[in-house]
């Protein structure tokens, strides 16, 4: 992972992106399986010690991962549910709102993938800053 501790968690977050993409129907079970063991543990680890790299103690540093954790699993899951149709509903689902500017954005199927991982990644990185932003100027590092 990079030593920036921003980069780092984005890096994180993007390689399981990048799992949940090259194997979507797996977010159908993602929810109710139980992975125990060193192998499942490896990401977290890395997370935590990228927040507390950035400044995080204590329930601060508790609640970032949990929020990172939320919206990485969570958006990964809600993004591939449906797989392997979860493209084309979601185009079919976002034409039906009839705004001029999703129509010019959201022309094919192509279109709907490229915007989700665009969002997906702006909205990581927007998270990730935010939890560094919040660290106090004096936190000891």
């Amino acid at each position: 992972l990079p030593p920036d501790p921003v980069e780092a968690l984005v890096q994180l977050g993007l390689g399981f992106r990048q799992a949940a993409r090259a194997h979507p129907c797996l977010s159908q079970i993602m929810g109710m399986a139980a992975v125990d063991g060193e192998f499942s543990l490896a990401s977290p680890r890395a997370a935590v010690a990228a927040l507390e790299a950035a400044g995080l103690r204590g329930a601060e540093l508790v609640r970032a991962y949990r929020q990172l954790e939320s919206f990485v699993v969570g958006t990964s899951m809600f993004d591939f549910s449906d797989a392997p149709h979860h493209l084309l509903e979601r185009y079919e689902r976002l034409r039906r709102v009839e705004h001029p500017d999703f129509a010019e954005e959201l022309r094919s199927v192509a279109d709907i993938d490229r915007v989700n991982e665009d969002a997906y990644e702006a909205t990581l990185r927007m998270l990730v800053n935010a939890l560094v932003a919040s660290v106090p100027e004096n936190a000891s590092t």
